[in-house]
């Protein structure tokens, strides 16, 4: 499991969408997947971790003090 820390929730959106691009490849051969993601963060975030069933994410928000 990875944890990273961002400032903000749409930071974090962002750096997941970067990720899900960078390997969209992994589910671009599924059925009825478009073979580019999507250009919105949130339909590429969702399209992937629906079909790839070995991946999840979990985005939480939480104070961090110190």
């Amino acid at each position: 499991m990875t944890a990273t820390v961002h400032t903000t929730p749409a930071s974090a959106t962002s750096e997941l969408a970067r990720y899900v691009r960078r390997y969209w490849d992994e589910v671009a051969e599924f059925r009825g997947v478009p073979a580019d993601a999507p250009s919105d963060d949130d339909d590429a975030i969702g399209i992937y971790f629906d079909v790839h069933g070995s991946e999840s994410y979990t985005l939480t928000i939480a104070a961090v003090v110190g």
